[in-house]
């Protein structure tokens, strides 16, 4: 796993529970280095375990630990590089859905482990959107939704969404968002 998503994870425990949480729960993850470089690969052992850890320590499932850390890195970050990468598509919810694929395109030219062909968006028209994920990295759901309300709130847009995965074919993670009202939407 990218390293960055472990750092985000240590900024997310030291915000929420302090410097010593975040040691004894680092302590306890065979092979977890002292510190995170953000653009290596690390073994998903070492992330499933600070995940685990974390998870542990606040008395929550795995899946509630992914969507806090998907909503801390719009919230609590929202004022640094995150903010404008997120705003590079659209200037409200209904835009930026439709720029996601500039966006993952973008993330894909820095990173090659993100693969933009992973993620498709379809519009049902009505503000129904159905963006699919179908790609390796199973069990980024929790963090994608996380993601994706506070970016709807961030937006000022009354949104619902509902994350689910199909059983049967190929792995795929399906968000379905639907859009009530989007005040900066023109």
């Amino acid at each position: 796993m990218l390293g960055l998503v472990n750092r985000g994870l240590e900024s997310f425990v030291r915000d929420l529970h302090g410097e010593t949480a975040w040691h004894e729960i680092r302590s306890r993850v065979p092979n977890a280095p002292e510190k995170f470089e953000a653009l290596l690969q690390y073994p998903w052992a070492v992330t499933a375990g600070l995940i685990a850890g974390v998870a542990e320590y606040s008395n929550v499932s795995e899946d509630e630990i992914l969507e806090d850390l998907g909503t801390y890195a719009v919230t609590d970050l929202w004022d640094s590089k995150l903010r404008r990468i997120f705003l590079f598509c659209g200037g409200c919810f209904d835009e930026f859905l439709h720029g996601l694929g500039d966006l993952f395109r973008a993330l894909e030219d820095t990173h090659s482990a993100f693969v933009a062909k992973s993620w498709t968006l379809k519009s049902e028209g009505s503000g129904i959107y159905f963006l699919v994920y179908s790609g390796s990295l199973n069990g980024l759901g929790p963090v994608v939704s996380g993601i994706l309300r506070s970016l709807a709130d961030q937006y000022g847009a009354l949104a619902t969404l509902t994350h689910h995965m199909p059983s049967g074919g190929p792995a795929r993670e399906v968000f379905e968002i639907t859009i009530h009202n989007d005040p900066r939407a023109v």
